[in-house]
Order: structure tokens, then sequence, then C-alpha cells
């Protein structure tokens, strides 16, 4: 049996980042938690944030297909 994700859509008023300015290093280092982290682990903690949202993309981009392959590319992530 295949299971199946529903995708919740949230409204709110608040926009996190209306202008839609890329996430960067100092950016990152004003939310809680993350104030004391290194650069590398920053830079890391970036890395890992584009490939999770490229991964969503993806899967949301081919939810509707019958094409259950994934072909994602770690370098349009970075």
């Amino acid at each position: 049996m295949e299971r199946k994700t529903k995708i919740i859509v949230l409204k709110s008023k608040r926009v996190t980042n209306p202008s839609f300015q890329p996430l960067t290093l100092e950016k990152l280092k004003t939310f809680k938690g993350m104030e004391n982290l290194s650069d590398g682990e920053l830079q890391q903690t970036l890395l890992e944030i584009k490939v999770l949202s490229t991964i969503m993309i993806d899967r949301l981009k081919n939810q509707g297909s019958d094409n259950s392959e994934n072909n994602f590319n770690l370098n349009d992530a970075a």
C-alpha cells in the first residue's frame, strides 16, 4: 500500500522573508540557538537548509506525477 502525504498550507499574517532575500551567515546568526556557532558550522547549516529545501521543492513538483524517481542533484542545491 502506497502512503500519500498531504501538504498543509498554513496561512499566516506574519511573513518571514517578504523580500525573498537569500539566507546569509549573518542573518542565520540572529536566530535563537545559532548565535554561538562558528562560521564553519553556520556554513554547514546553510548547506543543509538548501539541500532540505531542494528536496522539499522537488517532492512538491513531483507529487502529482506517476514518476516516483527523485532526480535530485546536490549541485543544484549548492
